[in-house]
């Protein structure tokens, strides 16, 4: 079966016990909120009490709140890459080997090719001598899957490959979730799961809503074999969700 991870929505004890139980990984949520360490100064060391003999894949969703990598302001260049090594050191000391970040990308605010290229640059300059983390790039207001498609091609690094969120593709694109699939194939390496009605990013269980889940997970299979599959519905639905994926495998209804 695949590789899937539960996100922990900032609210590990839960999750942690379910991945046990599954034998599944996590997603850990809390520190993409940069300041969290402020009100919580202890909060590392219970996820590093929580991830003892934990074995399975572990990855770090980085702060994403005004940041922009692409931006022609340099302030806002240089916080976002601030953010991006608060992020890479907090994978390190939690033995992450995956890092989630959006794209940054806002439409229509921006001349498109002109941000790549900035972003292309900057990307590669960060990269470097960053081999031993994977960063994976999710989409989240794009209209559609050309620019992230275009910047992982122009970055063309081994740990640079993106994150599609279906519940994010399906709520704030113009493109459908299946043509994302097939346009970004096996650029994708790494997927949030989750549902909604095509208007609002409600992070439903995942056959709760207008995405046809048994069509995007074939599609998955097909066109993007190896990503990982993380589950980012609330807590409450996380367990039912991935029940619903292990049946589907179980009754050799998706593609293989």
């Amino acid at each position: 079966m695949k590789e899937i991870r539960l996100s922990d929505n900032s609210n590990p004890n839960i999750v942690f016990e379910l991945s046990k139980k599954y034998n599944l990984g996590v997603e850990i949520q809390s520190f993409h909120d940069p300041y969290i360490t402020k009100n919580k100064p202890d909060l590392k060391q219970e996820y590093k009490y929580l991830l003892k003999d934990f074995y399975k894949g572990k990855s770090l969703h980085a702060p994403f709140w005004d940041l922009n990598i692409g931006s022609k302001v340099d302030d806002i260049y240089n916080t976002t890459i601030k953010m991006y090594n608060l992020a890479y050191n907090t994978a390190l000391e939690l033995d992450c080997s995956d890092v989630i970040v959006h794209n940054g990308y806002i439409p229509n605010t921006y001349w498109e090719l002109a941000w790549i290229n900035r972003a292309t640059e900057r990307w590669r300059k960060f990269l470097l001598n960053r081999n031993n983390i994977k960063f994976f790039i999710e989409n989240q207001f794009e209209l559609n899957s050309s620019i992230i498609c275009k910047l992982i091609d122009e970055v063309n690094m081994e740990n640079f490959k993106m994150c599609l969120d279906i519940g994010h593709a399906h709520a704030h694109s113009n493109e459908s979730v299946l043509d994302w699939i097939k346009n970004c194939g096996n650029r994708i390496g790494y997927v949030h799961l989750h549902n909604n009605n095509g208007i609002l990013d409600e992070h439903n269980k995942i056959d709760q809503g207008t995405i046809s889940i048994f069509d995007v997970l074939d599609s998955l299979e097909l066109y993007a074999p190896n990503a990982i599959w993380c589950i980012e519905t609330s807590e409450s639905e996380l367990e039912n969700s991935y029940l619903l994926i292990k049946n589907m495998y179980d009754s050799g209804n998706i593609f293989v």
